[in-house]
């Protein structure tokens, strides 16, 4: 199977140069040292290294003698395991780390994907952390997102009754379009993270909230009572909260 996917050489670049027409970033991930200096040629903008490959220290340090950012993908690893390769990468070089959580199944059952390993992970090594996504469906990465990945990697297919293991488990381009527009919808609902009134219900706390008012005329010396006041809107007046403050 791999064999008949190999690509030549000279290929990257024909890639490089369609994906950069696309407006595309292109990026490859390479599983060995040879590769890195092919990608090196076409100066390859940043570096993912796939989770098999993350107790390779020589081939850590190699990728990080290049000084270009790395995304380090997680599978199948514990977080002392993370910290050994962060320490690697950081004896080479100051090439920036992002951390992707991923479990190394395809598919991956949606019950075992722990989606709160993204967040340990950053409380652990105060670095950028993304989610690798192999379940099927996208209900997995709008939760990352909402989580605060600020990388998603989703695999992608033409066709998902091609040969090969990764088809049935990528999304197709009228899903892609889906899942991306969904999630840039999510970003926004996330905000700045400042409790305040939101500025489309700012006029509504006049209209919706409710003041202290007098249920009924009441005479000239008459020591006030809880009976004798209501809690009515608009929220103009005194707020219902001063009640007791008003009652005697």
């Amino acid at each position: 199977l791999v064999s008949k996917l190999e690509l030549k050489d000279d290929d990257y670049a024909i890639l490089q140069d369609c994906a950069n027409k696309a407006g595309i970033l292109f990026l490859s991930t390479p599983k060995d040292i040879p590769s890195v200096e092919i990608l090196e040629k076409i100066n390859m903008p940043i570096y993912k290294i796939g989770s098999s490959e993350i107790n390779n220290f020589e081939f850590l340090q190699h990728i990080a003698k290049t000084e270009k950012p790395i995304i380090l993908s997680t599978g199948m690893c514990i977080l002392t395991e993370v910290q050994e390769a962060i320490e690697v990468i950081k004896k080479s070089s100051k090439s920036q780390i992002s951390l992707l959580h991923c479990v190394s199944q395809y598919p991956c059952p949606i019950d075992q994907v722990n989606l709160n390993s993204m967040l340990t992970m950053r409380q652990a090594f105060k670095l950028p952390v993304g989610y690798s996504d192999h379940t099927i469906g996208s209900e997995a990465v709008f939760a990352a997102v909402a989580l605060g990945a600020e990388i998603i990697e989703k695999h992608f297919t033409i066709d998902k009754s091609l040969q090969g293991p990764d088809h049935k488990v990528s999304m197709d381009l009228s899903e892609m379009k889906s899942m991306i527009s969904s999630i840039r919808a999510i970003e926004s609902c996330l905000g700045d993270g400042i409790k305040k009134p939101a500025e489309c219900e700012i006029n509504n706390v006049l209209l919706l909230r409710r003041s202290l008012v007098f249920a009924k005329n009441l005479q000239k010396g008459h020591v006030i009572e809880s009976s004798d006041m209501t809690i009515k809107r608009p929220g103009n007046g005194l707020e219902p909260k001063y009640k007791d403050d008003i009652i005697g």
